[in-house]
């Protein structure tokens, strides 16, 4: 119907006008169109320069993340080769977590784990099974699957707010696209840095204007009540790691990372997570570093930002984490 309506309008204009008067509105069209394609073409060339410096983003599908490449080993993880079988006398520790352990837009000899490694004498070893994306689940069956059969002495967990949602990521809230076709959304998101940083204004206007849930709203209402079934589900979870751990008479402790996309101080809203994860640790009797209070000190939280577009942590922040690492746990190490 759509299509007959526009056929009769095409035909109603075309009777109306003169062939001169046709021509004419036919060469504003094309002007205008020439216009606009020009326009667009030069805000991406421009975009591009203003973020030649940006090598990934939050999005790891985006035009910017498709600058950076990481390869993994044999065993599926981010990590010089090795054996499973360890050598006599090697103490190693298993550091396991997701994309802030991964590195995500950082060389693989920035991260905390290589950097621990490298301080470390010569008889330790500490092996990278970060796995972007991973949560709670995830970070259990790593530790079954690839961490177990390479016999450390040690397993370092990496924790983060999101690993409370679990392995099903569909709940999460989400902003609706500039393009509405999902295919459509992918190319562009994939091709043009202009439609990623304009997607991006988009979802925080949605946010700001109360459209969408923002995600700190949509956590705290999920998983802000401690007896909720995602809580639940999480703790239970976490105590199977450290008690997987325990069985085959390896050490444990974790290591929490804060969103430093939120200011640090007494307005973060995400300490109520922090607190169940220390609870637990204090349950269970394992040794927990929680680098919120070191995070705090650094005045420009965005030096901690892997880029301006990625909040994953910076070199800086992971030679911090590396730092305080050591600090809270060597002395466990080297008994």
């Amino acid at each position: 119907m759509m299509a007959i309506g526009f056929t009769a309008l095409a035909v109603s204009i075309r009777l109306r006008l003169s062939d001169a008067a046709l021509r004419a509105w036919r060469n504003r069209i094309l002007l205008l169109g020439v216009t606009c394609t020009l326009a667009v073409l030069a805000a991406e060339a421009a975009t591009r320069f203003v973020f030649r410096d940006v090598t990934i983003s939050a999005d790891n599908s985006s035009f910017f993340s498709r600058r950076w490449k990481s390869a993994v080993n044999e065993h599926g993880v981010r990590e010089r080769s090795f054996s499973l079988q360890k050598e006599a006398n090697t103490y190693r520790v298993a550091v396991i977590g997701d994309s802030l352990t991964f590195g995500n837009g950082l060389p693989a000899e920035e991260r905390y784990s290589d950097l621990i490694n490298k301080w470390l004498p010569d008889r330790f070893e500490a092996l990278n099974f970060g796995i972007p994306g991973n949560n709670t689940p995830h970070h259990l069956e790593t530790l079954r699957s690839r961490v177990l059969p390479a016999h450390p002495d040690f397993v370092l967990l990496q924790w983060f707010i999101n690993d409370i949602e679990g392995d099903d990521l569909a709940r999460r809230t989400r902003q609706a696209t500039l393009a509405p076709d999902p295919a459509m959304h992918r190319w562009w998101n994939r091709y043009s840095a202009l439609y990623v940083i304009a997607n991006m204004r988009w979802a925080e206007m949605q946010m700001a204007l109360g459209w969408s849930p923002s995600y700190t709203d949509w956590l705290k209402a999920t998983a802000g009540d401690p007896a909720s079934a995602e809580a639940r589900r999480d703790a239970g979870q976490l105590r199977e790691i450290i008690d997987t751990a325990r069985r085959h008479n390896i050490g444990i402790g974790i290591v929490l990372f804060p969103e430093t996309g939120f200011p640090l101080d007494a307005t973060y809203p995400f300490e109520f997570l922090h607190e169940r994860v220390l609870a637990i640790c204090q349950e269970k009797g394992i040794r927990c570093l929680d680098l919120r209070p070191d995070f705090a000190k650094v005045q420009d939280r965005r030096s901690l930002w892997v880029s301006r577009l990625d909040q994953h942590p910076s070199a800086r922040a992971n030679e911090t984490a590396a730092v305080k690492i050591l600090e809270a746990f060597q002395r466990d190490w080297v008994k």
